[in-house]
């Protein structure tokens, strides 16, 4: 006979040699101990439950989160471009010409303009051009249907600087200076190069 069954017996004995009160005493233990245990295994099991449903929560998040980032740059990327067909276009703009049929169409006697120093952003490669322009005698209403017809021409065509000031000869005109800029991408073989980085003292005494 194997010893497990030889446990089985024994205890099986035992348990007849008790009296009522004993066995009911035995299995009142027996009970309140399968309890115990089932009350301990329910809460590692909640607990279990509880760590899982956080790292599913955790990593839910964080997936949401990175496709939001994506989304994100995705329209960034869309928008760029965008702007950058836009500026592309900025490059057909000839700003004097602009202002020169601007100003026959509007009835506007334009003094004198000058093309001033365009300047260069090397980090976005937009060059703004920029024409300076002085009228010597205008309306307000004439002014204000001049520049908004000038922006509307492009989009890539704004008024920067603006100074108005009273004709004293005429009252009832102003005198207006104004420069109109024009934003273009430029190409890149246009696009400034970055400055080479200066030798060492070192270095230039090798050479």
């Amino acid at each position: 006979m194997s010893p497990k069954l030889n446990r089985i017996e024994n205890l099986t004995a035992a348990l007849g040699r008790l009296s009522p009160r004993e066995r009911v005493m035995v299995i009142g233990l027996v009970v309140a101990v399968l309890m115990f245990v089932g009350t301990l295994l329910a809460l590692w099991i909640s607990s279990s439950l509880s760590s899982l449903e956080r790292r599913i929560a955790d990593k839910t998040s964080k997936l949401e989160t990175m496709l939001g980032v994506r989304q994100t740059f995705e329209e960034a990327k869309t928008v760029q471009k965008r702007s950058q067909d836009v500026m592309r276009r900025g490059r057909e703009i000839q700003l004097m010409g602009m202002l020169e049929t601007l100003a026959k169409q509007q009835g506007v006697n334009i003094g004198d303009m000058k093309q001033a120093t365009p300047s260069v952003d090397t980090a976005t490669k937009v060059r703004e051009n920029k024409v300076e322009v002085n009228i010597k005698q205008i309306t307000i209403d004439r002014l204000v249907e001049f520049l908004e017809e000038l922006e509307r021409r492009a989009k890539t065509v704004a008024i920067r600087k603006l100074h108005v000031r009273q004709n004293f000869q005429q009252p009832d005109q102003l005198e207006v200076s104004f420069t109109v800029s024009n934003f273009e991408l430029l190409v890149e073989e246009e696009a400034p190069a970055p400055a080479a980085p200066s030798s060492s003292p070192a270095e230039a005494k090798a050479k």
